[in-house]
């Protein structure tokens, strides 16, 4: 009776060779290419972003986006869930509703019911200590919770 063991198969140039460098390159391209990319991301600088409530209205900084609402044309100031193409999202954030004639901010920004996002700031309901104590010495009455 013959030797029934079977030879290997499934290399990569399909000859069951794997001792042959061109093998390895196509089983070790993914990994390595993986490995660059995450040292790339690691090595970029920083996105800034920031929430800020001053005298002289809220503003917030994302990357190379910022948009700003002065007091004056600020109507309220409320917590939201945010929205993202209509469907509910974990985050909340703080929305204002701008008075009739207010130049409004930029359309990824917009909300529902005249309510137009700030900046989410983070799962809970809550915003950050700090900001909502800006938010009640600076808005003049115009937070609603």
């Amino acid at each position: 009776m013959a030797n029934s063991a079977a030879a290997p198969t499934g290399s990569a140039d399909g000859t069951g060779n794997w001792d042959a460098p061109s093998c390895w390159a196509g089983v070790l391209f993914r990994p390595a290419l993986a490995l660059l990319l995450t040292l790339v991301a690691l090595a970029l600088p920083k996105t800034p972003g920031g929430l800020r409530a001053d005298a002289q209205g809220v503003a917030a900084v994302t990357g190379r986006h910022r948009r700003a609402c002065a007091w004056p044309d600020v109507e309220a100031v409320r917590v939201r869930q945010v929205r993202g193409r209509g469907l509910g999202r974990r985050a909340y954030g703080p929305h204002v509703r701008l008075r009739p004639g207010a130049p409004g901010p930029p359309r990824a920004f917009r909300g529902r019911a005249g309510r137009h996002l700030v900046l989410p700031a983070g799962l809970r309901r809550a915003v950050p200590p700090d900001i909502a104590a800006a938010f009640v010495r600076f808005s003049q009455g115009r937070r609603q919770g």
